[in-house]
C-alpha cells in the first residue's frame, strides 16, 4: 500500500510540475506578445483571433449575435446536408437549421455543389462542440431548430457564405445577421 501511495505522489507531482510548466509558458507569451497596433481592421481582427491569450470566444466578435450570454452547447455528431446538422445538447439529438443561408439541395441540379457544400460543413462541424444562438425564430416549419452556428473558431453560417457554399437568403424574421452574410454573398 505505501508503493501505491509513493506512486501516486510521484505521478501528482509531475502533473503539478507540467500544469506549473503550462502556466508559465502562457504568462511569457502573455507578457511579451506583439501589441504592435495594425491601421488595417481586418488585420486587427485576424490579429486578436489568432493572438488572443483570454481566449476571447469568436461570438463575441459579431453585433449581430444579440444575445451572447444566451446559448446552448452542444456536439455535432451528423452533417445532414451544407445548411444543417444534427447536433448532441446534453443526451438530446436535435436537428439544426443555419439561420440566413441556403445551400444547394442534394436532389437537384446543383448534386455537385450541394456535396460540396456538405463536406464543407462536415469539416468545419462534425464532431466540434458548438455554440447555437438564436435570432427571433426557435425552429421552423419542419421542427428544426434555427440557429447561428458557431464552432470555438468559426461562425459556420458566415463561413459557408464567404466560401461559396452557401447563398445568403432571408428568412424573415430571424435576420439579424443578414447584412453580414450579404456582404460576402457571391
Amino acid at each position: 500500500m505505501i508503493e501505491v501511495m509513493k506512486k501516486v505522489n510521484l505521478y501528482l507531482v509531475y502533473l503539478f510540475l507540467i500544469i506549473v510548466t503550462s502556466s508559465c509558458t502562457f504568462l511569457s507569451e502573455l507578457i511579451y506578445s506583439d501589441d504592435s497596433f495594425h491601421t488595417d481592421d481586418q488585420n486587427e481582427i485576424e490579429k486578436t483571433s489568432s493572438k488572443n491569450p483570454l481566449n476571447t470566444p469568436i461570438y463575441q466578435m459579431f453585433d449581430c449575435i444579440l444575445e451572447k450570454s444566451d446559448f446552448e452547447t452542444g456536439r455535432a455528431i451528423k452533417v445532414i446536408d451544407g445548411d444543417s446538422i444534427e447536433v448532441d445538447i446534453g443526451g438530446e439529438i436535435v436537428e439544426v437549421r443555419y439561420i440566413g443561408v441556403n445551400s444547394p439541395e442534394y436532389y437537384s441540379d446543383n448534386r455537385n455543389e450541394a456535396i460540396l457544400a456538405s463536406k464543407a460543413n462536415e469539416k468545419m462541424v462534425f464532431g466540434e462542440e458548438v455554440y447555437l444562438f438564436t435570432d427571433v425564430s426557435e425552429a421552423d416549419k419542419f421542427d428544426r431548430k434555427l440557429r447561428y452556428v458557431f464552432t470555438s473558431e468559426i461562425f459556420v453560417n458566415l463561413e459557408l457564405v464567404k466560401n461559396g457554399y452557401a447563398e445568403s437568403k432571408s428568412y424573415p424574421p430571424d435576420t439579424a445577421c443578414q447584412n453580414l452574410f450579404n456582404e460576402y454573398d457571391n
